[in-house]
């Protein structure tokens, strides 16, 4: 269930501001995207999961972290997940941690130029090992 949290619930407001940066600069929709920064905002509630509980669903790995990655990931860049929500930085981090999670977004560099949103989130930069 909480997979699809991220991709209904998250994604879709995530995609709203994406989507509206690729537009020409008199077709954007300002109030669209400013309606859609709260769900940027609705990534806390994966922090709200129980602190003893590693991933999204319990002590497993499973599709709901799958799914939480990209939403997450770029989420980041297109509405900075607030440093008070520390639960939600570790989880990042836990997942960003793992080799194959690092070996995608290495694999995505050449391709990042495309994304509209400009900048790299400090998490971008973990080290390959």
């Amino acid at each position: 269930m909480l997979d699809r949290f991220f991709d209904n619930d998250v994604s879709t407001l995530q995609q709203k501001i994406v989507l509206d940066a690729l537009r020409p600069a008199d077709k954007r929709d300002a109030r669209g995207v400013e309606d859609a920064h709260p769900a940027g905002d609705g990534v806390s509630q994966a922090g709200r999961r129980p602190g003893d509980r590693p991933w999204a669903m319990g002590q497993d790995f499973s599709l709901a972290d799958c799914g939480a990655v990209p939403f997450l990931f770029y989420g980041h860049w297109t509405h900075p997940i607030p440093e008070a929500h520390g639960r939600v930085h570790a989880y990042l981090d836990r997942l960003l941690g793992l080799a194959s999670m690092r070996h995608v977004i290495d694999e995505a560099r050449p391709s990042r130029s495309w994304f509209p949103l400009r900048g790299t989130p400090p998490k971008d930069a973990l080290p390959l090992d």
